[in-house]
């Protein structure tokens, strides 16, 4: 070794937080609330069955939004995306 030391330059880590976003209840038997900081409105909804295909999306202006679609029993996956184009995904259980 040379003894020389080098850095790389780091620009920017995210910590992929929920920012504020929630999903309830959880588990479920039927409708569920999302609710989203209006900050981050409009913001896109998209709902997974447990194949991965997507079965339903959304976009929203509204920081709470009522899911009263009937969904079968199982496990889903829920990804709302920002307007800041950060997303996060959440386990839904219906049962």
């Amino acid at each position: 070794p040379s003894g020389k030391i080098s850095y790389s330059e780091i620009a920017l880590i995210k910590n992929q937080g929920n920012f504020g976003a929630s999903i309830y209840p959880n588990p479920t038997e039927g409708d569920f609330k999302i609710t989203i900081p209006s900050q981050y409105l409009p913001a896109k909804i998209m709902i997974y069955n447990a194949e991965g295909k997507a079965i339903h999306t959304a976009s929203t202006l509204q920081s709470s939004i009522l899911v009263s679609r009937r969904f079968t029993k199982g496990i889903y996956a829920i990804r709302i995306t920002g307007n800041n184009n950060e997303s996060i995904t959440q386990t839904l259980l219906i049962k």
